[in-house]
């Protein structure tokens, strides 16, 4: 490979990361306690619910709150990955003592001395408490019902009790039209 085509794989690589406008920050805070059944796919399906599909376009999104600090680290990482479901460019969650136990001892964590500096400076990524936030977005984690989901995109959910509703709902109507033609 010469240099000029060099030149040209590496020229609209260095642009991409050139001309991306800075991302906005907000804030999911979901405080409070899970009800019964309730998952992390749940959470995420109900702040997308809320804020819409493309309500985090431009954002890095920080999930914080009880619900949060409560969730296994599997449930943090499914949140954080459907961060981009609603448009988001990132999602995070800060990091704390659970996060840490779930790296300590797993392949390429850091080992003695190194453990210990990492522990460090991982315990500084968080926001300060007087941050100021782009949008902040907060929702109750009592109010949160599991959610039933369909087809290719995430808008398409709903509560569990609204989509029994709506089947109860439609089953009416088709009981009616019965009805209507038997008579």
């Amino acid at each position: 490979m010469g240099t000029c085509q060099e030149i040209k794989i590496l020229r609209p690589t260095k642009l991409m990361f050139c001309c991306q406008k800075k991302m906005k920050n907000m804030l999911v805070r979901v405080d409070g306690t899970l009800g019964k059944g309730v998952t992390s796919k749940d959470v995420v399906l109900a702040i997308i619910g809320k804020i819409g599909t493309a309500g985090g376009t431009g954002h890095a999104i920080e999930f914080g709150g009880q619900v949060f600090r409560d969730m296994s680290i599997e449930g943090r990482m499914t949140v954080c990955n459907m961060a981009i479901e609603a448009g988001a460019r990132v999602g995070m969650v800060a990091v704390d003592d659970k996060t840490i136990e779930y790296v300590k001892g797993r392949n390429y964590a850091p080992q003695a001395e190194q453990w210990d500096q990492a522990v460090a400076y991982w315990n500084t990524l968080h926001s300060d408490a007087d941050a100021v936030f782009d949008a902040v977005v907060e929702l109750n984690g009592a109010e949160i019902e599991p959610q039933v989901s369909w087809g290719t995109s995430p808008r398409i959910a709903l509560t569990s009790s609204a989509f029994v509703m709506r089947f109860m709902e439609a089953w009416e109507c088709r009981s009616r039209r019965l009805c209507f033609f038997m008579h």
